[in-house]
Parts: structure tokens; sequence; C-alpha cells
């Protein structure tokens, strides 16, 4: 991702007009590339080095990809710390992290003062709801991205302190590009005592439970989730397949598939949509388990679609 950001960067500058686009309700992506620029001259303004770790506490926003990007630009290393952790834990995460900044929503700035105070590090909050005022002095002119050279490694792959795996979730084989398979990493920053109830291989790689894949040019994509796979018979069911299908036609403004438990078909897939219309699908994946029209469909804190919520409304009958 690294070389894919810088590389994309240093095609953009120099061909703006390309970036008229509108970026949601906000500006164009034009304005989002000089946002991050500003950005990643703050932090080196701030002395954030390449390999240094940049945190991200925060809601999703407008800005909140802005330091991330920003971060890649300068070769620093960003680290998102789930906002909803515990005092406990985000201590815990920011004494393996080490990082001098920490970027953050106005929500979350007392409980990493507190987390700092534990720490008794100097480390840098800057509040979302003052974003402007980190870049005010700094504008998009005259900036060249860092270049990160020799990640050319097949197969496992490295990024800033991580080693990324893709393996095949029944086999436990390292896959090579355009295969999905499991993703696998290690970390310097390999947490101890968080590490109760997750999933760990021989090595020392997190088992992420994310399926994906990545390309000759080591893009990493993530398709789906392995706990929301389901079989109907001996089909697997992958549901962001059959969700980029109905969400495609342009009757569909949302869509969710579930697998609903079947005696003898092991589960059968059903939609909640909140528009749909036909459409042709392989015999495995029609929706035995119906179709339900619906005027929400339940998402987590960070607006992801919350499938294991909706699937427990559906068998509560509930929705």
């Amino acid at each position: 991702m690294n070389r894919y950001v810088r590389e994309c960067s240093i095609k953009i500058l120099p061909s703006r007009r390309t970036f008229s686009i509108p970026y949601g309700p906000y500006g164009t992506k034009l304005d989002l590339l000089k946002r991050c620029i500003r950005t990643a001259k703050a932090l080196q303004a701030h002395d954030i080095q390449p390999q240094d770790a940049v945190v991200l506490h925060s809601h999703n926003h407008i800005n909140t990809v802005v330091p991330v990007i920003a971060s890649y630009f300068i070769g620093a290393i960003p680290s998102c710390i789930d906002f909803n952790l515990t005092l406990e834990d985000t201590v815990e995460f920011l004494k393996q992290i080490q990082s001098r900044i920490i970027f953050t929503h106005s929500l979350g700035v007392p409980k990493l003062k507190e987390a700092v105070r534990q720490l008794g590090n100097d480390i840098e909050i800057v509040d979302f709801e003052y974003f402007n005022e980190f870049i005010f002095e700094f504008t998009p002119d005259n900036f060249q991205p860092t270049i990160i050279k020799d990640l050319d490694k097949p197969a496992t792959e490295h990024f800033n302190h991580k080693i990324f795996q893709i393996v095949h979730p029944k086999t436990g084989d390292i896959l090579g590009p355009g295969k999905i398979g499991e993703l696998y990493f290690k970390s310097v920053f390999q947490p101890s005592k968080l590490s109760n109830g997750y999933e760990w291989d021989e090595s020392g790689f997190f088992k992420t439970g994310d399926l994906g894949y990545y390309d000759d040019a080591f893009c990493f994509y993530i398709t789906d989730r392995i706990k929301e796979v389901f079989y109907y018979k001996m089909i697997s069911i992958f549901p962001s397949k059959l969700e980029a299908i109905l969400k495609n036609h342009p009757a569909v403004k949302d869509a969710v598939i579930i697998g609903v438990p079947h005696d003898f078909d092991t589960n059968h897939p059903m939609a909640l949509v909140i528009r749909h219309d036909e459409m042709q699908k392989d015999d495995g994946e029609q929706l035995r388990g119906g179709l339900k029209f619906v005027d929400r469909i339940p998402s987590t804190a960070t607006g992801k679609t919350n499938r294991a919520q909706a699937k427990r409304l559906v068998l509560l009958n509930q929705i």
C-alpha cells in the first residue's frame, strides 16, 4: 500500500485537473489531496520521521483518512486504535506503539490525556475539531512524497514493521498473487496482554479472519470475513459477492446477505434490502432464504454493516 499511495500521488501531482470529481459534499478529490499534503508537511514540522508511528483514534468523518495518507506520504506508520477501547486497553496499545502524536475526535481527548498521563510520555494530541489550525501554515506546493524501496518480496510481504501473508484457510499453505486466502500478519508491536481470545499460528502470525488477496503490485484487497462466509450444501457463499450484485442495481440503496440455517441445505441465503429488483444469479446463490424489505440495516459504530446483528434480528423475527 505504501508504494501504491506514493506512486499514485506522484502521478496525481502533475495533473491536478483530473481531480475535479466531487469528493462527497465536502469538496473535490483535489481538496482531499491538498489536505493530505499539508498534513504531511505539518507532521514533518513536528519532527515525525520515516518509520515513526502516527496514531489515529477517531470515528469516521471527512478528515479521518487524512493523517493516514499523510503518514504514507512521509514514510511514517499509521496505526489505528479503536475509539471504543477502554482506558486500560488504550494505555496498553499506546505502550506498544510508542507514538509521539495522536489524532482524535474531541470526545476521545479526555481518555487520551489520562492514558498519556499514566504512560508518562510526551505525546501530542491533535483534536480534529482544531485540525485546520494544525495544518494552517502549510501549503500543498513543492512537495514530493518519500519513496520506500525494496518491497518486491513474493508471498510474504513486508510493510513498515509488519509481515503479511495470504494463507489457505484449510491447508495453511502460503499463497501467491491473485489467490484468495486468510490474511495473516506479524508485527514488532506484538500485543501480549491483549492477545487473549485471538488466534495466532505457531510462527507468531496473527490470524485476522479477513479473506483477501494481493496483486502483482503488492496491493492487498479484502474480500470478506471468514466468519461471514457460509455454506449452501457444499457451496461456499460469499456475502460480499451477492451484496455487490444487489448494490449494483440502481433500484437498490443498500443490501446485506445473511445465511438462514436450514435442516437439509445447511444455510439458505437471505437478502435484506432497502430497495430491490429482479436479477440473475447462479443456482447455488439463489436467495432461498427469502427477501426482506427494510428501512434500515444494522451497522457498527464505524458505519460498517453489522451482519451478525442483522442475522440475530431476523432469527428473532424482529426485522
